[in-house]
């Protein structure tokens, strides 16, 4: 993996400056940990524990630097960038990410029996795929998606397992201008309670294919 950074003034503005920065790769997986409770009862909770798995200084040229590292498992990750400002006072930037693949990574949020979906990027165009990370408590097992606004569109089966937590969805132009996906187990309490929300903008007929930047679309909705 190749991380462009780019040394910004409040502004964002590029600060063409030389020098270096310390980057840290850091992996946290959740560890389950187990508690004595009331009446002999075990109960088990789980923290968020750090590693730190690379650490460089690459050098700023014209205010701009690389960092490359290759992942070796799936999980959760963190690039932690640390420099200083003209006054010496020190300046942090984290920067997560997940990286999928064939083993499987404990995920863990406010309550361990949800299931919860992250989508790729903010805003899709009819004809692109809709790439969806699956976080769920199970290692494996048989879901049924379904994809919805105002009633069910369509549902199907899908199997999830560590080796591929992806779903992909073709979007398509009836779908404008969103959609609601719900992934749902055999068990009623494993299942995402709130619809991930995918937001899709028309192409309009005989207009040109070029896409806004990241910087004019409005943050995705959530529900």
């Amino acid at each position: 993996m190749l991380f462009s950074l780019a040394k910004v003034n409040l502004d964002g503005s590029i600060r063409a400056e030389s020098g270096e920065c310390e980057v840290e790769l850091i992996k946290g997986p959740h560890k389950a940990v187990q508690q004595s409770g009331f009446g002999s009862k075990v109960n088990t909770r789980y923290e968020w524990v750090e590693e730190t798995l690379q650490r460089d200084t690459p050098k700023w040229g014209n205010g701009y630097s690389e960092f490359r590292y290759t992942p070796e498992k799936s999980g959760s990750y963190r690039l932690r960038i640390t420099d200083r400002d003209d006054d010496e006072r020190e300046i942090v930037t984290d920067i997560s990410f997940y990286v999928s693949g064939g083993s499987w990574v404990r995920w863990a949020g406010e309550n361990m029996e949800d299931i919860t979906l992250e989508v790729e990027q903010e805003l899709y165009f009819p004809g692109d795929i809709a790439r969806i990370l699956v976080k769920s408590p199970l290692e494996r097992g048989r879901y049924l998606m379904t994809i919805e606004r105002e009633g069910i569109l369509e549902e199907r089966l899908i199997d999830i397992g560590p080796e591929n937590p992806i779903i992909e969805i073709p979007v398509k132009e009836e779908w404008v201008p969103v959609m609601y996906v719900t992934l749902s187990g055999l068990c009623p309490e494993r299942r995402n309670r709130h619809p991930i929300t995918i937001r899709i903008l028309a192409n309009p007929r005989g207009c040109s294919e070029r896409r806004p930047s990241r910087s004019q679309l409005d943050p995705v909705s959530w529900i």
